[in-house]
């Protein structure tokens, strides 16, 4: 086979190894899709504490800005990299957080207003 060519052969090959038996990459593709649910299940129980029952209380804002400012690195390398379960999973963990970070800013104010 010529050497233009090769690369052909070499990226059908490639395919093939791929079709056949168990693949790690793409099992994990399908375990962060869950992985992500637990992840924001789990935030959600703070979110209705600031937003619900107006409590903050022993929550660091330094903590939850420092949370929002590593997920939104990772939403943008995953936009930048075209990965979508690190865009998934990293849209939802800004989202969330940053209504974490935007209630705490809220109470703050409030509670400092009276």
């Amino acid at each position: 086979m010529h050497a233009p060519f090769h690369h052909i052969l070499k990226r059908k090959q490639k395919k093939e190894k791929h079709t056949h038996g168990f693949d790690i990459k793409r099992f994990m593709d399908k375990l962060v899709y869950i992985s992500t649910f637990f992840g924001v299940v789990a935030n959600i129980p703070q979110l209705t504490e600031i937003w619900i029952h107006k409590r903050i209380e022993g929550v660091s804002v330094i903590t939850w800005i420092g949370f929002l400012l590593g997920s939104s690195f990772w939403l943008l390398y995953g936009i930048i990299h075209k990965e979508k379960p690190i865009i998934i999973t990293n849209g939802l963990f800004v989202t969330i957080q940053f209504f974490i970070v935007l209630g705490l800013f809220l109470q703050h104010v409030s509670l400092a207003m009276f």
